[in-house]
């Protein structure tokens, strides 16, 4: 069958370098480039690149995709990467499907006799990088991509012909700042849409969750989830699409 994401990768060696010398990189870490960041980024290891699915086809096609990736060696120091589908015929939803992820690695770290281990959950978790995309949606607006996934729906604009919304966005990911030496995080995103940041300027708590936002007008930010912020940056209260007023009232504005 033919394939055109094979085709193109196949033409093309993304992401290419800004021209002229190659930036001197670090042992175990490799430059890259990304809309919002002003110079290359170098990407920390990373022990697991997690790509989500909605079923067993999508998630075979996002192998392949992955594959050709490594073969490629865009995607930086990651350890593996593992595609994980909803369970079958159920819709595991963001939180379930994460959970689903942190299984899968579990079950890669540990013998099966420790795997009802809590202890042994916690100290693998804590000490391993992992980067979650949420890429299983229906995509019932751009039905031509339901196999693809919106994950690696085509973008124009691009520098060659390997340019998915995938290859725009990955880069900033896994340029996000690595925590202290021996601990570990889990980062979990979005497949669907593009964010423009640049990864630098991103600070990650030592504890609890983190979440990234950035400032908007109210309304733009009612078609999305909301923080409220106390001076601190600790997030008092979250809103799933809050209408203008409702921001208003919660003093969110």
């Amino acid at each position: 069958m033919y394939d055109p994401a094979l085709t193109q990768a196949s033409q093309s060696g993304w992401p290419a370098l800004p021209a002229g010398a190659p930036c001197p990189v670090a042992p175990g870490l490799q430059p890259y480039s990304c809309a919002a960041a002003k110079a290359p980024l170098l990407l920390p290891a990373w022990d697991y690149l997690i790509v989500t699915a909605s079923d067993a086809l999508q998630a075979e096609f996002f192998e392949q995709q992955l594959a050709l990736r490594r073969e490629l060696g865009v995607l930086g120091d990651v350890g593996r990467t593992l595609v994980v589908a909803d369970p079958p015929k159920t819709r595991a939803g963001s939180g379930g499907s994460t959970l689903c992820c942190w299984m899968r690695v579990l079950e890669s770290e540990l013998p099966l006799d420790a795997r009802g281990d809590h202890d042994a959950w916690r100290d693998v978790l804590l000490r391993r990088r992992i980067f979650i995309l949420h890429a299983g949606g229906d995509s019932r607006r751009l039905a031509a991509y339901r196999a693809w996934g919106k994950c690696f729906l085509p973008l124009p604009g691009g520098t060659g012909l390997f340019d998915t919304l995938f290859d725009r966005q990955i880069p900033s990911y896994l340029a996000l700042p690595a925590p202290r030496p021996g601990a570990g995080h889990t980062v979990i995103a979005s497949g669907d849409v593009l964010l423009e940041f640049d990864p630098r300027e991103v600070i990650l708590g030592e504890q609890g969750v983190t979440g990234l936002g950035c400032l908007s007008p109210a309304p733009q930010a009612a078609a999305h989830g909301v923080y409220r912020a106390a001076a601190d940056g600790t997030v008092e209260r979250f809103f799933q699409k809050p209408t203008v007023a409702e921001q208003a009232t919660s003093g969110c504005l």
